[in-house]
């Protein structure tokens, strides 16, 4: 058991054996489906990390870590 779930968005997918969660649009990498996934659409006028971190309920703060995001594109930045 993990003291905190794990968010893979869009291709970040290749680098984590293991998530809770996927959201992403496909762009970057394997598209994942199942109960456990939000697949968005492309034409979108936000980034794939913006609307997994809408999904996060407003209330008590959050710690977040995060890998990657870059690579080259700056729409992963």
């Amino acid at each position: 058991l993990r003291p905190f779930p794990i968010m893979c968005i869009d291709g970040g997918i290749q680098f984590s054996g293991h998530f809770d969660f996927w959201v992403g649009d496909g762009d970057s990498g394997q598209r994942v489906s199942g109960d456990k996934s939000l697949f968005l659409s492309a034409e979108k006028d936000q980034s794939d990390l913006a609307a997994a971190l809408s999904l996060i309920p407003q209330g008590p703060s959050y710690t977040f870590h995060m890998w990657g995001f870059s690579g080259g594109r700056l729409d992963h930045e």
